[in-house]
Formats: C-alpha cells, sequence, structure tokens
C-alpha cells in the first residue's frame, strides 16, 4: 500500500516539541507570571551593636521609634504583596490610601489628668465630715478575703470632696468627669457615710430594723455587676464574708427564687438594681 499523506495541523494543534513546554500563540501577552515580581534574597540584618540607631536609643533600650517605623514597613510590605494589580489606576489609589496611613494611623498620646486632692478619708473623718468607720472601710490595697483592715489611707479628688458635701446637704447633685476618675466613690462614699450614721441614731434611740437604705439603679446588668465588685472590694475585704459593716445584694430579674427570697427575709441596706429589674 502506498503510504498515507501527513495532514497539516494548525499551530495550536501541533505537539510541542521534546523538551519543551506547550505554547500558545499570543500567550505571553496573558501570562500571569510576566507580572510576578521578581524574589531577591533577604538582606543580611545588620549588626546592631555598631549600626548607628536612627534615634540613638542607648544600648540595652528599646528604640520604640524605629522598632514602630520597622513594623509598619513589614505590613506595607505583606499588604502589596498579597496582590498582583495590573492597573495602574488601582496601583495608584492603593500607594495613595497606605501613603495616607489608613491602616496605621499616627499613635493616640495623651496625658493623664491630675485632680486636685480633696484630702484623705481619715483627714474627712477628723473633720467630722464622714462617720469613723469609713476610714477602716476605705482603705486602698487590702488584702484580698482578710479580716483585717490592713490597706494605706485612701485620697479623695476635690470633686469626690464635694460630692459628699452635697449629699449631706440633701441636695440632688449631677458629677460629670473623665473616665477612670473615681465617679463610683462619689456616691458610694456618701451612702455608705448615711447608712452608718443613719444606723447609730437608731440604735441610740432603740428603733433599729432592717431594711434597704439605698437603691442604686445602672442601665445594665455588666455595671451592676461592676460596682458589687467594687462594694465588696470595700465591705468584704478586711471584715470578711457575713460580717459586712455594711450590707449590699444585687436584684436584676434574673436571680433565683430562693434568692429573692432570702432579699425578703434579709434586706440588705444598700440594693444594686437596673431599669428593668
Amino acid at each position: 500500500m502506498p503510504p498515507r499523506s501527513a495532514t497539516p495541523c494548525a499551530p495550536w494543534q501541533r505537539p510541542p516539541a521534546p523538551g519543551t513546554a506547550p505554547t500558545v500563540d499570543a500567550w505571553a501577552d496573558f501570562d500571569p507570571r510576566a507580572h510576578l515580581p521578581v524574589p531577591a534574597p533577604a538582606p543580611v540584618l545588620p549588626d546592631s551593636t555598631t549600626v548607628h540607631r536612627i534615634h540613638d536609643a542607648p544600648l540595652g533600650v528599646m528604640d520604640v521609634f524605629s522598632l514602630h517605623e520597622q513594623l509598619i514597613s513589614e505590613y506595607r510590605d505583606f499588604t502589596q504583596g498579597g496582590t498582583v494589580l495590573r492597573d495602574e489606576r488601582i496601583a495608584a489609589y492603593l500607594k495613595q490610601d497606605l501613603d495616607a496611613k489608613s491602616q496605621w494611623p499616627d499613635p493616640w498620646l495623651s496625658l493623664n489628668p491630675f485632680f486636685a486632692s480633696g484630702g484623705t478619708v481619715p483627714e474627712l473623718v477628723s473633720e467630722g465630715l464622714l462617720h469613723p468607720e469609713t476610714a477602716r472601710i476605705f482603705q486602698a490595697q487590702k488584702k484580698e478575703g482578710s479580716t483585717v483592715c490592713d490597706g494605706r489611707p485612701l485620697t479623695l479628688h476635690r470633686h469626690q470632696r464635694e460630692a459628699i458635701e452635697t449629699a449631706q446637704s440633701g441636695r440632688s447633685y449631677v458629677l460629670t468627669t473623665g473616665t477612670g476618675s473615681g465617679k463610683s466613690l462619689s456616691y458610694i462614699v456618701p451612702i455608705v457615710d448615711r447608712v452608718l450614721k443613719e444606723r447609730d441614731r437608731e440604735k441610740a434611740g432603740g428603733n433599729h430594723s432592717k431594711r434597704v437604705r439605698a437603691i442604686i439603679v445602672h442601665p445594665m446588668n455588666a455595671l451592676a455587676n461592676s460596682q458589687l465588685n467594687e462594694l465588696r472590694k470595700f465591705l468584704v475585704d478586711g471584715y470578711g464574708q457575713g460580717r459586712e459593716p455594711v450590707t449590699f445584694a444585687r436584684y436584676t430579674g434574673q436571680e433565683s427564687e430562693e434568692a429573692r427570697k432570702r432579699l425578703r427575709d434579709d434586706p440588705p441596706d444598700i440594693l444594686l438594681t437596673n431599669y428593668s429589674a
């Protein structure tokens, strides 16, 4: 039989030559590998004992400014290296956004306010402003669970003293001050002081009775729980559980029937609750 003639085939149908990868016409224009960055070897870290530090921090002291710049530089490389942007407009927008520090704003620096002193609790006791027992109740750094008031005298801010004086005058007041400035003590101290003085008057008159003397209303359970721990710090630590000079309890509507009955049978001096309870 005569040999068969080979049928010509299109370029994309031709088998690749031995040792070469298959190709398609104009493939180079669409090859995504052509746009990938060329990997470069990692630079050798300089000797920190001899290199000049940007901010001249002493040896053995962390240079937070250089560390900050290094972290931002590395994070920017990480952000840019995750995606290859072929559109020059998108790439320019991304660069502009990163240069504007959208992902790493400048650090926020603020100074802690220094509040004018209103005197220590023992000083207010000596002035006749507070009940003598408050000097043992309101101490700093009392040992948790201890039955001895072994803390140090608590110093009040002037706005706390003014709140105590206003409360003792029988007038209502609103206290507005910054975070961590002792707003809780501005009403806890007057309440505890009032309870102690009322008890002394009732005992002197022979008509002492157990009842809720103050109700502290919070907008949410989390705040009620937080203030419960604050009261424990002053009224339980240094005295012991069950020996509190002023009793307190929480009622938020989530208590068991047994806990509710206990509150009715043995009402605390101070009741913590919320708007919805």
